[in-house]
């Protein structure tokens, strides 16, 4: 008789142990969940990212610059086309920098311009022959920090 028994015995044994293996891989399965969490700040320092450089549309004409007069501080990329007929480019001289396009842009060309600008004031303008007396000469001011 006690060996009819213990056969029924392994069987309550063995389903707690399954109930035991269930409970353990529920409590497992949780786990996962702290990398989630751990992912999060990842998260948070990408959002806090720069997003890249303050891109700024610049348009050349006879004879004048279009472009805001005031930007943050930071980088800065300026998309200039010349709108006009006439050769253009563009100068910006300030707080020690002095940059410029490579290449003088005819009508309806395009070029850009990368530059870091710290807090404070700037000349831009056209260097091309007498354009700045034209007209195409402005002042911009560089704020924040």
């Amino acid at each position: 008789m006690k060996g009819r028994q213990h056969p029924r015995g392994r069987f309550v044994l063995l389903g707690v142990g399954m109930v035991v293996l269930l409970f353990l891989g529920a409590c497992a399965g949780g786990a996962p969940e702290a990398p989630a969490q751990e992912g999060a700040p990842a998260q948070e320092a990408q959002e806090e990212a720069p997003a890249g450089p303050t891109v700024v549309e610049v348009s050349l004409t006879e004879f004048a610059i279009q472009m805001p007069a005031e930007l943050p501080a930071g980088p800065i990329r300026f998309e200039v086309k010349n709108d006009g007929a006439f050769l253009h480019n563009i100068r910006i001289v300030g707080q020690g920098l002095d940059v410029a396009l490579s290449s003088d842009l005819t009508g309806g060309q395009s070029g850009t311009l990368e530059v870091e600008l710290p807090p404070g004031t700037y000349r831009v303008y056209c260097p091309v022959g007498s354009h700045a007396q034209r007209g195409m000469d402005m002042t911009l001011t560089v704020t924040g920090g």
